[in-house]
Order: C-alpha cells, then sequence, then structure tokens
C-alpha cells in the first residue's frame, strides 16, 4: 500500500513537469494544466447481497462485522472529488477540435443504507479512491468566447480505503457507530477488489481556455465483489468545474 502511494505520488509529479515542459517549447499553447473539483452523487448497486438462511448473516456489501443484519435498500448520497487536470488539444478549436484530457483525482464515493433487521439502523458508506479518468472531448464553437464539449472516456480507479458510519435509535438516545475497512478479503477486508474500471460519458461547456463545467456519468464495468456469486458495481453522477492554464 505504501509503495502504490509513492507510484502514484511520482506519476503525478511527471504528469505536471511533462506539461510545464511542453507548454515552454508549444508556441500554440496546445497543453494545458488546472485543478478540477466535482460534487458526485453516487450509489452502490448490489445483487443478492443477503442470504437470510446462512449460518453467517452479515451483509455483503462491508463483508466483515460491518452492521447487525442484512441491508434492506440502498439510496445515493453525496461525495466529492478534487484533482488537476492535463488536456492536449489533438486538433485546436477553430469551429471544431478535439483534445484529450487526464484528470488524477482524489474522489469518494458511497451509498446511504437501511438495515433489513435491525430498527431505526441507517448509515452511510464511504470508498475513498485515486482515480484517473482519461477522456477524448470533441468541442464545438457555439459562441466567440464559449464551446460545448462531448466527451467519453475509460477510467482506472485504485481504492484506498472504506469508512462506514451508521447510527439508530435507542431508548432516548441516537447511538453512533463507525468503522474503518481496507480493500480485500480477510477480517479487516470489504471483500471487495482494490481496481475499479468503468467509463465516463461526458457534457459540458468551455469558456475560452478559462473555467470549465462539465456533467458526467460513470458507467461501470467490472463487478467489484472478490465473491463471484455477488456483484457490487458503482454509480456515479458528477457535477465539476475547473480552471485551465
Amino acid at each position: 500500500y505504501q509503495t502504490m502511494k509513492k507510484y502514484i505520488v511520482v506519476l503525478f509529479i511527471s504528469l505536471v513537469l511533462l506539461t510545464y515542459n511542453l507548454q515552454a517549447q508549444d508556441n500554440y499553447k496546445r497543453f494545458h494544466i488546472g485543478p478540477k473539483i466535482g460534487l458526485l452523487i453516487s450509489d452502490v448497486k448490489y445483487n443478492d447481497f443477503y442470504n437470510p438462511t446462512s449460518s453467517e448473516q452479515y451483509n455483503y456489501i462491508a463483508y466483515y462485522q460491518f452492521a447487525e443484519g442484512g441491508i434492506s435498500y440502498t439510496n445515493t448520497n453525496l461525495n466529492y472529488s478534487i484533482g488537476l487536470a492535463f488536456e492536449y488539444d489533438i486538433v485546436p478549436i477553430k469551429k471544431f477540435g478535439v483534445s484529450i484530457q487526464i484528470v488524477p483525482q482524489y474522489t469518494r464515493k458511497g451509498c446511504w443504507y437501511a438495515s433489513e433487521t435491525t430498527s431505526g439502523l441507517t448509515g452511510n458508506i464511504y470508498m475513498h479512491y485515486v482515480e484517473f479518468p482519461m477522456e477524448l472531448r470533441g468541442k464545438c464553437r457555439i459562441s466567440k468566447n464559449n464551446n460545448l464539449v462531448v466527451g467519453f472516456g475509460p477510467t482506472f480507479n485504485i481504492g484506498i480505503k472504506q469508512k462506514n458510519k451508521s447510527h439508530r435509535p435507542v431508548e432516548d438516545e441516537i447511538q453512533q457507530f463507525s468503522q474503518e475497512l481496507q480493500f480485500g478479503d480477510g477480517d479487516s477486508g470489504n471483500g471487495l477488489y482494490r481496481l475499479d474500471i468503468g467509463a465516463n460519458a461526458i457534457l459540458g461547456i468551455e469558456m475560452f481556455r478559462g473555467f470549465r463545467f462539465d456533467l458526467s456519468y460513470n458507467i461501470p464495468f467490472r463487478n467489484l465483489s472478490i465473491d463471484k456469486s455477488k456483484s457490487v458495481k458503482h454509480f456515479v453522477f458528477a457535477a465539476s468545474i475547473g480552471y485551465m492554464f
């Protein structure tokens, strides 16, 4: 885990230095870099997550020592992302243009849930990732200072940790519960693969090399469950804003 974090830091620094050097050599300013932050509405969809005939009745979204009983249903919760965008204009925009963009970012996503067997028990599951979305972006000039953007591309996400927060009413007080899990199997694992793979569909607007606003929807490709009789997938809708230099 520590080695993986070092590789991510080295890759991030290398991208910054490469973009800076290319910008210094490029008279047409095809290379751009800038911060990007997002607000996410996320959910975790699953199949066959609770077996009432099992002698070990635990819910499979956290797999081990998570909450009493199973999960009856989940719903969306609010999360966030923060990263640094690197973009190269393959075809510089005149009336139309094409670019490729990579956005290394830190993301928290997850879901809200309610317990099936414990009265009043609800909570939030937060999964933390380092993500590497890569997007091919087509652009159309719609006014002097604004471009309409449509994009699509794969995203590779590396799981860092999972945190579960729940509460339930007990007599005249609210009991709070909190647990941190790691990706993988075992007593402290969440039963999910660390690597998540999907694709993003994007619709956005550029304000001529300045502020940018994107709406995106993540399409999951990989079943994250280590137990192949189950299925766990993230579904995320995001609104993000950034500024490119």
